[in-house]
Order: structure tokens, then sequence, then C-alpha cells
């Protein structure tokens, strides 16, 4: 592999993916999910999409009003935005399988990671607005040099388990508000699931109704207020939500306390995610949808892109306010009793928002608390593939359960 991008073998993107090239044409108007996107009336007018690599020669694609779709190759400033990056970048990104944060365009850009090279050159509200076709494209691309990446089995289950109620309460900063919230399973150990950014406690289906769980715990997952299927709260107005650090704890406590539980554990994950100027059922879950294991279940995959997909305007937005600028706890951390808080992280190996290294580095900041990385999972483990995140989560019930005083 040469060190001088311009006569690296992959240089020349239409070159190196020749063989995708060929039959790209066919594969996007053969393929279910890019007719869904194209098939709209939605496109009024033509857009082009480029994917380059060292400012040579990009692949083009094409789209018109009537599903149609155009392949060809040619100059990057044909289109209206490009996908770009690197020579050695779109190699590893272009795997077989590909290693994170390689699995996304989104993860390549980096959040928590920053790689030179890369970016999207033209028009960004175009790219806002048609960034789902970009991922898909890329995902097809990919396919064409190397088949389908190989999926684990979805798991399925005959009977649901899970019992839905509305509770009242009154949660700090929110007011008085009717939330959802589910549980499962009558084992003697409480937890409380918490969902990511602007979803809900549909996350947790998977776990909740996993045969060793419910014999192990008793389950409680609830939606945040606005959030899902709880109602608004008293103080909400419309595009206006912006969650915080005393919103959040709040609330959890004010469920704990609302349904009388005693010392739960809680288990949760992320906060992330945002864009006002564009169509957000399309942005949102295509943002975040590479940050999930690429051979998670597909059905998984697609759960998490619908309920990012159905939530009010704005919620996403606010929720993203607290992920990166509303819970800062880095001076904190430091002085937690483990003994009376047990901490114990949990991070998937494809997770390129908050790393394994990064949970680790906050672990090793906590005198006592435990660290593990999850192997084939991404962000939302719990969702993506109920059946491999399940063994990690009982081995960290156990922890906690030894390392708790009383």
């Amino acid at each position: 592999m040469a060190s001088d991008g311009s006569a690296h073998s992959w240089a020349s993107l239409p070159k190196a993916m020749s063989k995708s090239v060929d039959s790209l044409n066919k594969a996007l108007n053969n393929d279910q999910q890019w007719q869904a996107f194209v098939d709209t009336n939605a496109i009024t007018e033509p857009v082009t999409m480029g994917v380059q690599s060292a400012g040579g020669e990009a692949i083009l694609v094409k789209v018109e009003p009537g599903a149609k779709t155009s392949v060809s190759t040619g100059s990057a400033d044909k289109a209206d935005f490009t996908l770009a990056a690197k020579p050695e970048q779109w190699e590893q990104f272009f795997a077989a399988d590909p290693k994170s944060p390689y699995t996304s365009f989104v993860g390549l850009q980096g959040m928590n990671i920053k790689q030179e090279g890369v970016g999207i050159q033209g028009d960004q509200v175009r790219f806002a607005q048609y960034g789902h076709l970009a991922t898909r494209l890329l995902e097809l691309l990919r396919e064409g040099l190397h088949g389908p990446i190989e999926q684990f089995e979805q798991d399925t289950y005959t009977e649901d388990h899970i019992i839905g109620k509305y509770v009242w309460l009154e949660a700090a900063g929110w007011g008085r508000t009717k939330i959802f919230y589910e549980s499962s399973g009558d084992g003697p150990q409480q937890i409380v699931f918490c969902h990511t950014a602007g979803s809900d406690s549909r996350q947790y289906h998977g776990v909740m109704n996993h045969p060793e769980m419910m014999k192990k715990c008793t389950m409680i997952a609830f939606d945040l207020p606005a959030h899902g299927r709880s109602f608004p709260s008293s103080n909400y107005v419309p595009g206006n939500h912006t969650n915080d650090e005393d919103k959040y704890v709040g609330t959890i406590a004010a469920v704990i306390k609302t349904l009388k539980l005693d010392k739960p554990i809680v288990c949760g994950a992320s906060m992330a995610g945002q864009s006002p100027v564009v169509n957000q059922s399309l942005f949102n879950p295509d943002w975040i949808y590479g940050m999930m294991a690429p051979k998670s279940p597909h059905l998984n995959k697609q759960l998490i892109w619908h309920m990012y997909s159905g939530q009010a305007y704005g919620i996403f937005h606010g929720d993203l306010d607290f992920y990166f600028g509303g819970f800062d706890a880095r001076d904190r951390v430091g002085q937690i009793n483990v003994k009376k808080c047990p901490i114990y992280f949990l991070t998937g190996e494809y997770d390129w928002s908050t790393t394994p290294d990064m949970s680790k580095a906050t672990a090793d900041k906590i005198k006592g608390a435990n660290f593990k990385a999850m192997d084939n999972l991404g962000h939302f483990p719990a969702t993506e593939n109920p059946k491999k995140f399940v063994p990690y989560l009982l081995d960290a019930i156990e922890w906690i359960q030894k390392t708790r005083e009383g």
C-alpha cells in the first residue's frame, strides 16, 4: 500500500470498485429499500450524488422524479453533493467485514473520533435531504464487491410477556405528566431500562421477553415525557423540548418512587442526534443507523429506524442538548462509591459514538467500577441483538448484586 494517496490503488474509486459499479444500476433498480426511498412525489427535481476518492473521478448516481435512477462516472462537479474520503479510508470502508468506525459514512466523518480527509462536498442541505439515499448507495456498493454481509439469526418469540400501563407522576423540570411504562418478569432483581435519545422503551422488548431475564429479573421500561407513548408534560411547548441532568435524573427517580421500586438496577444507553431544517423522519434514523453492528439482524435494525422516525418535532434535537452539553460529570465520577452505587460499563465494539476505549477511560476514573467491551454489538445492543446482549447484561447484574452493600 502506497503512502502517497495519488499512487494508492483506491485513488480512483470507479476503477477500484469497477465490479460493483458495473452492476450498480441494476442493483439500485432492483433494491426494495432504494425503490421505497425514490418512489415518492417528494422528489420534485433531479438530484445527483457522488462518491469520490482523493479528488479523482467520482461514482455518480442521479435520481429523477418518477423513481428514475441512472449511474455514471466522471467529475464530482456534476454532483449536487459528494461523499469524499481518502483512498485508504475507502479501502477500509468497503472491506467485506468493516470495523468501527468504517461501518457508516457518519461514523467515518466522526463524532468523538475525527478523521482528516472525510466530508461532504457541495450542497450540505441537499445532502441532509438525501443522506438516506447516500447511505443505501454505499451499502449496495459494498455488496457489489462482496455480497451481503452475513447477519446473525433473528430471535423469534411466539408469545409476548410485556404488559403496558400509564401512571401519573411529578417529574422535576417537566411538571405533572402521564408516562407510559412496560413491565415483564417476576424475578427477585428489579431493573429499570432507560431508552436512548429521541426513542422509547420498545428498544428493550427483546430483552424483556428473554426467558432467562424474566426468570431472574422484574423489568421496568418507561418512555420519557413527550417521548414514544408518554404524554407531553404540563410544561411542554411543542418544538421547544430541551433535556438536562435534573430532568433526566429526576424522571428516573420519580418512576422509581411512584412504582415503589426497591433499589433497582438502572440500565440505559446514549442520548444523541438532530436536524431541524430537513425531514427529521429521514435524517435522524439515517444518522444513527451506522452505529449498529453490521451483522445485527436486519429486522432489529429496521425497528431502530422506525422508532427514530416516529418522534415529535424537536424531541431528538432537545435530547441532543443533554447528550452533548446537559450532563458533564467528568469532574465528579471519581467520587462515586461503588459499594453504594455499583457501576458496570458495557460498550459495543461497533459503537463509534461512545467507543469502548472511551467507556474504559471513564470506568478507570471510578475506583472499583467494572467495564466490558461487547463483541458484535453497537450503540443499541438491547435492540440490535438481544440474544447476544443478554449474557453480558446477566454478568453485569450478578456483579452489581455481589458488589452492592446490603
